[in-house]
């Protein structure tokens, strides 16, 4: 798993009211709602194994590390 940054440890909940469990780059973790501010994007949509994020005027799609 890497070291830093904002890394995606998973999903969960119902598909009404989805969440997203994150590792801050502090070394936190939290879990988040569509609509939340972290690292100072917004989480626009979260579907399972996935949460995209807005980045200035587009959205970045976020999956958690591949574990080998």
């Amino acid at each position: 798993m890497p070291e830093r940054g904002l890394i995606l440890l998973g999903t969960f909940g119902k598909d009404s009211a989805p969440q997203a469990l994150v590792r801050l780059p502090d070394g936190a973790t939290r879990a988040i709602a569509v609509g939340d501010a972290v690292n100072g994007k917004i989480v626009l949509a979260i579907e399972t194994g996935r949460l995209a994020l807005r980045v200035g005027d587009m959205a970045e799609w976020m999956e958690p590390p591949a574990f080998r």
